[in-house]
């Protein structure tokens, strides 16, 4: 009787055992798991601005009342959600009476937005008025989306209109996928 009592302890203490062991492995699982998340989300914040907080497309989208400082990127766009490079392009189409494809497969045979509004009978000061009002409706739908503030919006388009044409004129052949400048003779 006492060799049966001392076996069933015995195998008690394995199974408990047993039991410890599984148990420990789960919590060391489940700590490196949550360790693991931890350190790739604190390093992710290291290099995102702490006031600043990534959306989907990975553009930086300022916390609602963040003062803004600098300006948007000139260029191709980047930096811009694409939501918002589609309406200048749609209202910039617009406003010359082509379509977004017409003006692109014009762009890449190397022509500037000012040669396509030329050939539309658009002038230098209606193309300019084109551009502008194809930026601010593309931040006014950004406010409505909650991608900028209204005070950054109003920044950016401020620096928008105190661009040159020729700068606007730039910026807007490059966004249809153009080339910067023109041919310069001799070169």
């Amino acid at each position: 009787m006492a060799q049966t009592q001392k076996t069933g302890k015995k195998t008690e203490w394995n199974r408990t055992s047993i039991m410890l062991a599984l148990a420990g492995c789960v919590v060391v699982g489940l700590l490196l798991f949550f360790g693991i998340r931890l350190l790739a989300q604190q390093s992710q914040n290291n290099t995102t601005p702490p006031t600043a907080q990534t959306g989907q497309s990975g553009v930086v989208r300022q916390q609602p009342g963040q003062q803004s400082r600098g300006t948007p990127p000139a260029g191709k766009g980047q930096g811009y959600p694409p939501a918002f490079l589609t309406t200048v392009r749609q209202h910039i189409a617009q406003g010359l009476h082509l379509t977004v494809d017409q003006i692109t497969s014009q762009m890449v045979t190397g022509k500037q937005i000012t040669d396509v509004a030329l050939a539309q009978g658009i002038s230098s000061d209606q193309l300019h008025t084109i551009e502008l009002n194809a930026y601010q409706a593309a931040f006014q739908q950004a406010v409505q989306n909650g991608t900028y503030t209204q005070d950054q919006a109003n920044t950016y388009l401020a620096n928008y209109r105190q661009r040159s044409p020729e700068q606007l004129n730039e910026s807007v052949t490059l966004l249809f996928g153009g080339t910067s400048g023109t041919p310069q003779a001799g070169g």
